[in-house]
């Protein structure tokens, strides 16, 4: 009997998580579908976190809905994944552009936005399961605007512009100290960055790239 493949589902949302499995087991029966439902609230669970990393193969399609992580240990957990060879779709709804940044470092297969129908998810199902990588136009066109913005910028204000976008809650002194330049310069930096996007604030600049 040929094995059945697997479709893992990772989300906080427990009404969104059981209507998930719900139209992947009626519209895709050929696979099994595996729910895992974590706290939004801290990090993954140690024993949630080996269940969900010991209990797929290689060839896994993972679907995962960005919003249940409120920290960094998302990035650390998707490069896991697909070390591991799983293909990964993010689910989310981009509350700033650094995600779809560190997920392209990643070569994440499967980008949908919360915006976008469900007919939008299953055929980047059907174009992952097939080997390729499926960008849905919201977040295609996001990084279009990010790559156009990128060549304007110099090598520090690219750093800075990444890590302000990856993690919206770094402070100046946050920044000085990761890139080991002094606060007066990463505030130098930053108003260049706002000018070439024509914003005024630190919270315009997060904004100016989001969906």
């Amino acid at each position: 009997m040929k094995e059945s493949k697997v479709l893992q589902i990772i989300t906080s949302n427990i009404m969104e998580g059981a209507g998930f499995k719900s139209l992947f087991e009626q519209k895709k029966p050929e696979y099994k579908i595996l729910l895992h439902l974590i706290s939004k609230t801290s990090l993954l669970q140690n024993s949630l976190y080996d269940e969900i990393k010991t209990s797929f193969q290689e060839k896994n399609i993972i679907i995962i809905d960005t919003d249940s992580f409120e920290n960094d240990y998302i990035f650390d957990f998707l490069t896991d994944l697909t070390e591991r060879g799983a293909k990964c779709i993010i689910y989310s709804k981009l509350s700033t552009a650094g995600l779809i940044i560190k997920a392209r470092e990643l070569l994440i297969s499967g980008y949908v936005s919360k915006s976008s129908s469900l007919d939008c998810l299953l055929n980047c199902l059907d174009v992952v399961e097939l080997g390729g990588t499926y960008y849905d136009t919201c977040f295609s066109d996001l990084i279009k605007q990010i790559l156009i913005f990128e060549k304007e910028l110099s090598l520090t204000e690219k750093r800075i512009f990444y890590e302000v976008l990856l993690f919206s809650n770094r402070t100046i002194k946050d920044l000085a100290d990761i890139l080991n330049i002094s606060k007066h310069t990463v505030e130098v930096h930053l108003s260049n960055l706002y000018k070439k996007a024509n914003v005024n604030s630190y919270n315009e600049l997060i904004s100016r790239f989001s969906l």
